[in-house]
């Protein structure tokens, strides 16, 4: 990220973990203040920035187009064999989608070019951050990898899977601050039926169907089940209309 840390400070950037000297500082900031989650307040922050500021600078920073440039599908509108682009975000662990080909095949169905990617894997951020750039949409389940929605072109769409059980937090972490860097969010809530939980649990368990009792129990509960234990079986039939409504946005 040193991209983006040599244009936030005039100063030398320090890796502690590599550096074995006792410096001394007059004065020092532990930390940063936070207005929310990957927000800002403009009324809290210098010349009053806004997540569309944050965002133009982040691409800046990695030398990506201008804010001006339309997403790649408009600007190339003129290619009769142009589809629209989507980035899918594959994760490796909890919350992955358990069907992956299928959701891959029902992609293309709809009419993207699918972009598979696993953040994690693909490290090589300047390449990385080249390729979420050439993409229209970014799509992925609740989770870090859908911050690199920063990445995006103006306009560009951020495709929101949110796993059972935790609709109640979805908006505020990736849904409101994709609408305040100036993109479009397009939000789905899987079914049980969706959600490996089902078939772990039954429908009589309280993870199926009392999930507002696993939250009155604090966050570890709705992590502990929400967070690490479920995986996603999409249905595509079900998703559709939810696609249907990112490629408007696209067009």
């Amino acid at each position: 990220y040193s991209a983006i840390f040599s244009r936030l400070t005039r100063h030398e950037i320090i890796d502690f973990d590599s550096d074995g000297q006792i410096r001394c500082y007059p004065h020092v900031i532990v930390g940063l203040r936070s207005h929310r989650d990957l927000g800002i307040d403009p009324s809290s922050s210098p010349q009053n920035y806004t997540m569309v500021d944050f965002r133009l600078f982040v691409r800046e920073a990695y030398g990506l187009p201008a804010a001006e440039v339309d997403i790649p599908y408009k600007a190339d509108k003129d290619d009769p064999d142009k589809k629209p682009r989507i980035m899918l975000i594959d994760r490796g662990k909890s919350r992955r989608f358990v069907n992956v080909a299928h959701v891959v095949q029902g992609l293309d169905w709809f009419g993207f070019e699918v972009v598979k990617a696993d953040p994690k894997i693909d490290s090589n951020l300047d390449e990385f951050v080249r390729l979420v750039d050439s993409c229209d949409a970014i799509m992925g389940v609740h989770g870090a990898g859908l911050t690199n929605m920063v990445f995006l072109r103006s306009g560009g769409v951020v495709v929101h899977i949110v796993p059972y059980g935790i609709k109640f937090m979805a908006d505020g972490f990736y849904g409101a601050p994709a609408r305040d860097m100036g993109l479009r969010h397009v939000e789905y809530s899987i079914s049980p039926e969706e959600s490996t939980l089902l078939e772990k649990y039954g429908w009589n368990h309280t993870v199926i169907n009392d999930p507002e009792t696993i939250r009155k129990g604090g966050w570890e509960k709705v992590a502990e089940f929400y967070m690490s234990k479920q995986d996603i079986v999409l249905n595509m039939t079900r998703f559709g209309p939810s696609l249907l409504n990112a490629i408007e946005f696209i067009m």
